[in-house]
């Protein structure tokens, strides 16, 4: 019997299986370590590995679709994009089985041909994983996010040292990640509520409106997002996109998994060692999540919110004259307290009431 099995090898679990040195663990991927189809920008300062790095930047800038933005400079490179499959490569210690996971009850993960025995189980297998997670009793994660991006050539007034966040056309934003001067990698996201019908976004006409030639590998991607509570099981536990662990506001996940994994590791070694219960991580989580209720309820309400009044609220935030610090720590943030500072601070008619019963009814949810 392993003391642990993690099931996929995306950044969550590979970064897991990173902190469990000394403990015999399996990691099972059913095709290649970090091969899942994404591209991702994260704080610089959580990737070890400069090959894993393929650009930095030392600003990021808000744009809506019909022109307006908004710059926010830092005094250093702050963020980067990351090689995902690089990145998680150079974190897995363990063996790796390639395989497919059949089912999984506490105790036994099932293969095709084998059957593995461990002490804990961990489901870092994301999307791709959500038929094993309804069979073993989990909830999945309330919303599916529909994405489509490809690379593209550069234009002039794309600043590489910037990465961007658009407000309009897709109803969770867009993004535009300098690869280098040359090269830009450009996208839109759609958001549906769980068991609706999906439709990935329409590129073309936001790409004539910034100036981007068709570019190529384009590809689709569907990715969870919303917070799941329930995420201990017996001796199993979800991890990473498998229990939404993703900023609600800007969609960035890695740097959520690397807060977490170190709690996440150190449950797991006292539940191998007998000095502790897996389901300690259980309230650990129901603990950040609540914490975490202001900033999860505002993110989800806000996305939620038609597209002209995404487009209001993000040239508000513009003419707010929002610090830069203060961006940053809201993007950082997940159970951390933070202050967000204005030039010209507004005043609570300044939103729609909708937002705020949205945000309301969305925080009770949260924390109960």
């Amino acid at each position: 019997m392993h003391d642990v099995v993690i099931i996929g090898g995306g950044y969550s679990g590979s970064l897991l299986d990173s902190l469990l040195e000394g403990l015999d663990t399996v990691l099972i991927e059913k095709e290649e370590i970090g091969s899942k189809d994404v591209s991702a920008v994260t704080f610089l300062k959580i990737v070890e590995f400069e090959d894993a790095i393929v650009k930095t930047y030392n600003s990021y800038t808000l744009i809506t679709v019909d022109g307006a933005r908004e710059v926010y400079e830092f005094d250093e490179d702050v963020f980067c994009l990351v090689n995902y499959r690089k990145l998680c490569k150079n974190l897995v210690r363990s063996d790796v089985i390639k395989g497919e996971v059949i089912k999984y009850e506490p105790g036994k993960v099932e293969l095709e041909d084998e059957a593995i025995e461990a002490k804990v189980i961990v489901d870092c297998s994301g999307i791709g994983g959500e038929n094993l997670r309804e069979k073993a009793g989990f909830k999945l994660p309330p919303v599916v996010n529909a994405l489509k991006f490809e690379r593209a050539t550069s234009v002039e007034w794309v600043d590489p040292s910037s990465f961007y966040l658009i407000v309009g056309f897709a109803n969770f934003g867009g993004w535009i990640y300098p690869i280098d001067d040359n090269f830009l990698e450009f996208g839109m996201a759609n958001r549906f509520k769980r068991g609706g019908r999906i439709l990935f976004p329409e590129i073309e006409e936001a790409r004539k409106l910034f100036g981007f030639e068709k570019g190529s590998e384009l590809r689709s991607v569907l990715y969870p997002y919303g917070f799941v509570k329930q995420v201990v099981n017996d001796n199993i536990v979800i991890f990473g996109d498998a229990s939404g662990l993703t900023h609600p506001v800007y969609g960035m996940s890695l740097h959520y998994i690397y807060k977490m994994a170190p709690k996440l590791a150190d449950i797991i070694k006292k539940t191998v060692r007998g000095e502790g219960k897996l389901n300690e991580y259980q309230k650990i989580w129901r603990d950040t999540l609540r914490k975490a209720s202001s900033l999860i309820a505002a993110g989800y309400s806000t996305w939620d919110l038609p597209l002209d009044t995404q487009i209001r609220l993000a040239k508000l935030q513009m003419e707010l004259k929002i610090s830069p610090k203060s961006i940053l720590d809201q993007m950082w943030a997940l159970d951390e307290k933070f202050e967000m500072y204005a030039k010209y601070p507004p005043k609570l008619t300044d939103y729609p009431i909708s937002l705020h019963f949205k945000t309301f009814l969305n925080r009770i949810k949260i924390i109960l």
